[in-house]
């Protein structure tokens, strides 16, 4: 963890034992946490509050049979690096009778984003698909679809599937977060050949992919590329 400001030292420790012990956070410990000791706020920290966050909600859903504390869980679960449990309990969730389209999709997407995880994209797909067909006016399916074709190789597909998660209500902000996600675990040549796709598509809307390299690749002489920073 290293250096903790003295007049947070108490309070950060306190909350470290008790992840330590296997004890849920409270929300507000959380966002204090994420707000005022964001260096402590760690990788590691994060994917332990995460696990605890997602066995809890897995025992909830067991216990009550409300489904949507499996999709709670499930996100959770692939936050916490476990994308195999999130399948599983995924699956025995949409086992139910009874489920609503909404319910059914938040499921199916859930499923789906553990199947990208996975790499197992064409399932990943077809799941988001699902999904889209169930609920078409929730943009989360197509931040799903917009990933998934950006990852197999279809751009224009993705960037269509990310307009229309932007049309539907999803802030740019977190498209644009997750396209930053999406670009780093991807090899160089098609991190590079995505970037200059959407660039072409929307210079100024994604001007940012240029980042501290613009200027560079602007100067006479050079070859304009866009270069993901």
């Amino acid at each position: 963890m290293g250096y903790v400001d003295d007049e947070h030292y108490g309070r950060v420790i306190g909350l470290l034992k008790q992840v330590e012990k296997g004890q849920r956070l409270r929300t507000e410990d959380v966002a204090w946490l994420r707000a005022e000791a964001e260096y402590c706020w760690t990788d590691e920290l994060q994917k332990a509050w995460h696990r605890l966050e997602a066995q809890a909600l897995t025992e909830a859903w067991e216990r009550s049979g409300d489904a949507w504390n499996a999709v709670n869980a499930s996100g959770h679960w692939r936050k916490a690096g476990n994308a195999e449990r999130a399948l599983s309990l995924t699956e025995k969730a949409l086992a139910q009778t009874s489920l609503s389209p909404k319910l059914q999709s938040a499921l199916s997407t859930t499923r789906g984003g553990a199947m990208r995880d996975l790499r197992r994209l064409e399932e990943a797909e077809a799941l988001g698909r699902q999904a889209h067909s169930l609920t078409p006016g929730d943009y989360r399916p197509c931040t799903l679809l917009g990933a998934v074709l950006l990852e197999r190789g279809d751009l224009a597909g993705g960037h269509d599937w990310y307009a229309k998660a932007e049309q539907l209500g999803a802030s740019r902000k977190a498209i644009d977060q997750e396209l930053r996600s999406l670009l780093v675990r991807l090899p160089s040549q098609e991190r590079q050949r995505i970037c200059d796709y959407l660039i072409a598509q929307d210079p100024e809307r994604f001007a940012w992919l240029l980042g501290r390299r613009e200027a560079r690749a602007r100067r006479p002489g050079r070859v304009t590329r866009a270069r993901f920073a």
